[in-house]
């Protein structure tokens, strides 16, 4: 089988603070469950919020105040670091149109010398879209949409049911997974973040049967 790059997308925002042990443990079971499936496998790791006060670049030249902080980027999996408090520190808002767009631009970057790879993208979050400034739902789903096509997997973990954001202004924002393009089957949302770890176990092994198979299958129930 081809080798697998797993790419991490992690809410850092100041809600997740109450996340963070079960968020730690969550993600190195994940690894230590991958490391016997005996196929090269990369993971690269990026924690999102708003650093506000601070304006980047994008690669388009335009100013953003996202803030995507790379823990590892394509780290063969045996030597991915841990997440642990000297790596996350939450704060901030919840940019999520804004990430997943400069993370899919610098991913596609990266992979691009690569095109024998399958690439899975893991979102993890605790709230909803109330910082983006770059990127609008529809260009998000434009984008994993086409990136499916060309066989990019795809889940979102939502830890909690909020659903509604609101920007600096106090105006509400509301953005559905769907509008960004996430299928059902993709989409997990867990009441005030219960069975975290249940569904990463289930994550864990079906992620270990895309690398070996190819087909990844992942039907987790809340009732678990």
């Amino acid at each position: 089988m081809r080798p697998t790059e797993v790419l991490f997308l992690i809410d850092k925002s100041g809600s997740m603070t109450k996340h963070k042990r079960e968020l730690y443990d969550a993600y190195q079971h994940f690894i230590e469950g991958q490391e016997d499936v005996g196929i090269d496998c990369y993971v690269t790791c990026e924690l999102f919020s708003t650093h506000f006060g601070v304006m980047h670049m994008n690669t388009s030249g335009q100013a953003s105040d996202v803030d995507v902080q790379t823990v590892c980027a394509k780290e063969k999996l045996e030597s991915a670091p841990k997440l642990s408090d000297a790596n996350f520190d939450p704060q901030g808002g919840t940019p999520i149109l804004d990430a997943i767009g400069t993370t899919i631009d610098r991913a596609r970057f990266m992979i691009s010398d690569d095109v024998n790879r399958q690439v899975i993208m893991v979102l993890i979050t605790d709230g909803g879209e109330n910082s983006s400034k770059q990127y609008s739902a529809f260009e998000i789903a434009d984008m994993i949409t086409g990136l499916r096509k060309g066989g990019w997997k795809f889940i979102y973990i939502k830890l909690g049911r909020e659903g509604i954001g609101y920007n600096c202004s106090g105006e509400k924002v509301e953005v559905s997974p769907e509008q960004m393009g996430f299928d059902t089957e993709e989409y997990f949302e867990l009441a005030d973040g219960n069975n975290f770890t249940s569904l990463m176990s289930d994550v864990t092994q079906a992620i270990a049967e895309y690398r070996t198979t190819g087909h990844m299958e992942l039907t987790w129930e809340q009732s678990k």
